[in-house]
């Protein structure tokens, strides 16, 4: 008689549903992963295998016998409704994986992110399969790898070692609709929303007044923030967006004004208007990414204490 480790997660609402279990079982050959079914409390009750417990202990209940295939369908089936009914949690550790992981999702809320994972695990394409790693599950969505313990993410990354997409649309409709993500995606345009500005706003060379260095900033701090000063009258910043797309601030040297803000095509040395694109036609993929990266770096600079008055939406 062997002793089979087991946990019950994502099979509750629980978020820290991580304990393990201890069940005798005369089946050899289980493999981490496998669908049990055992006596809980005097019921039948599906488990995860995690392995065989090689210590010394004793197990009061018994594994009952390894899932039948109709058994598997109504435990991916109770997993898929409790998810449907409670997303995974999320920390707020996972949820900046996911926004500066991913494009497109920096401005993301936390509540949609949460139900955006919740979706890509149920559209993953092993979802059904058990794969177990660690003692914790392992969905692949595309590229996305998601872990999760009990009804907790715990990690978000990328694998590009299996990528497959077998979803079809009517599925994606139907997870999509219970989880409330179409309300979600009808709203999102507003995120890129541009506020077109008054001529009080822009400086004579059509970029925003709004924005300004910190009072407290000197050429000496900017210096060890990080601007360059190959051009003696002008303090550089630079950081390359996507592809060959940049966004830099120079900086006159004696009365730290800000002399330009730029987005570039480093490829053709042509500004990358992606304002206008977007004032145009909202749903710009492209666009969007890059609006998305200058709000990034944007909101470092101000949350670094390097610049002020900047807020998304804002006409650069």
């Amino acid at each position: 008689m062997k002793i089979a480790k087991v946990n019950f997660n994502l099979i509750s609402n629980y978020r820290t549903n991580k304990k393990k279990f201890y069940f005798n079982t005369d089946i050899e050959g289980l493999e981490k992963g496998d669908i049990l079914v055992v006596d809980s409390q005097g019921k039948e009750q599906f488990a995860n295998f995690l392995g065989y417990y090689d210590g010394q202990r004793e197990a009061s209940k018994n594994v009952i016998r390894k899932a039948a295939n109709e058994e598997l369908n109504v435990y991916w089936t109770t997993v898929e409704d409790n998810l449907l009914k409670y997303p995974l949690y999320i920390s707020d550790e996972i949820y900046n994986q996911y926004r500066f992981k991913f494009n497109n999702n920096f401005s993301t809320s936390k509540e949609e992110a949460t139900l955006k994972l919740t979706r890509n695990v149920l559209l993953s394409n092993n979802f059904t399969k058990g794969k177990i790693v660690k003692n914790n599950h392992v969905f692949n969505y595309g590229t996305q790898e998601i872990l999760v313990k009990g009804n907790e993410i715990i990690s978000v990354g990328v694998d590009k070692s299996n990528v497959e997409f077998n979803i079809s649309g009517e599925r994606r409709e139907y997870i999509e609709s219970k989880l409330n993500l179409i309300n979600f995606s009808a709203n999102n345009s507003e995120l890129y929303k541009i506020k077109p500005p008054t001529k009080e706003e822009l400086t004579s060379k059509g970029f925003t007044n709004r924005i300004k260095l910190k009072s407290n900033q000197t050429v000496e701090s900017l210096t060890k923030y990080g601007f360059s000063n190959h051009h003696e009258p002008t303090l550089y910043f630079c950081r390359i967006l996507i592809d060959d797309i940049s966004f830099s601030i120079s900086v006159d040297k004696k009365s730290l004004w800000i002399k330009n803000i730029d987005v570039l095509d480093e490829n053709f040395l042509q500004p990358y208007d992606y304002q206008r694109i977007l004032m145009n036609d909202m749903n710009h993929k492209y666009a969007r990414m890059v609006f998305d990266k200058v709000d990034v770096v944007l909101n470092k600079l101000q949350n670094d204490g390097v610049i002020e008055g900047y807020t998304r939406g804002i006409y650069i």
